[in-house]
């Protein structure tokens, strides 16, 4: 009987031992968390997002010359861009001036871009943006839709004029990757489209302009001013418009229309060929 009494009060001393040891854990724990001790630190997490979708407002035209420019000048003349995320920003006009009539074959350079208020002169060019997020590339074509015309005239049609653009210099006011641009002589007669500037896939996202002849090819050239004057002004090398000397012309203002054509069908050349041979 002694022996089980022992055993019932060890057996509850065993209990209250091991009951007191767990209370006094307890404390300590407690006193390990109040956020006082050395080192203390806890971590949690919170989600952050945005969503973006393509945008078909308007992109207006960056100065080819200095992109980055946040208040690039405006070009002259103002042209409204095409609508939707993949657009043409501008394109420039391309005029060649007063000329004498020759018999020779002349080639003669076109004027450069001007600007509104301002004495600023760039070479040519053609502005892209593709806002789509889709890195699907594209393609930029241009067309002459007739030989240069005057109407009512004797010789109403330049035979044999040929319209040459060299391979422009590509530009960007962001960090997209180059698209190829490309040398073109266009088909006088408006029976096909000439390859100016490219995007493969993965290329050409965001705003590109296409300087014609890159950013030296302004040149000085000796020209006839409004006023019949030979003076020296400077010229973009990078557009030229070709006349035969057998070419018959009239004393008056001969004219053509260009369209420019941008497709979402990816470019698949590297931009040295010369396109419209």
């Amino acid at each position: 009987m002694k022996l089980v009494k022992y055993g019932a009060v060890a057996a509850l001393s065993t209990a209250l031992l091991a009951s007191g040891v767990a209370g006094f854990t307890d404390v300590k724990a407690a006193e390990k968390q109040d956020g006082s001790e050395e080192g203390y630190e806890r971590t949690y997490s919170s989600d952050s997002n945005v969503n973006f979708i393509p945008s078909s407002g308007p992109t207006k035209p960056i100065d080819p010359t200095d992109p980055t420019n946040p208040n690039p000048e405006t070009p002259v003349p103002p042209k409204p861009g095409t609508e939707g995320p993949l657009s043409i920003d501008y394109a420039s006009d391309f005029e060649f001036g007063t000329q004498e009539i020759t018999t020779e074959t002349k080639t003669y350079f076109a004027k450069p871009q001007l600007y509104q208020d301002s004495e600023k002169l760039t070479p040519t060019y053609v502005q892209v943006t593709d806002k789509r997020g889709s890195n699907a590339g594209w393609s930029l074509n241009l067309k002459q839709d007739d030989q240069f015309k005057s109407d009512g005239t004797q010789n109403e049609y330049i035979e044999g004029a040929e319209l040459h653009f060299l391979q422009g210099e590509a530009v960007t006011n962001g960090k997209g990757t180059t698209p190829a641009t490309h040398e073109a002589k266009l088909d006088a007669t408006g029976g096909s489209y000439s390859k100016i500037m490219t995007a493969k896939e993965a290329e050409g996202s965001g705003t590109w302009a296409s300087m014609f002849g890159g950013a030296e090819g302004l040149v000085d050239k000796e020209v006839i001013n409004e006023d019949g004057e030979v003076v020296t002004e400077k010229r973009d090398s990078g557009v030229t418009l070709t006349i035969p000397g057998d070419s018959q012309t009239d004393a008056t203002e001969y004219k053509t229309t260009l369209t420019w054509q941008l497709t979402n069908e990816p470019g698949n050349g590297e931009g040295n060929e010369l396109e419209g041979q």
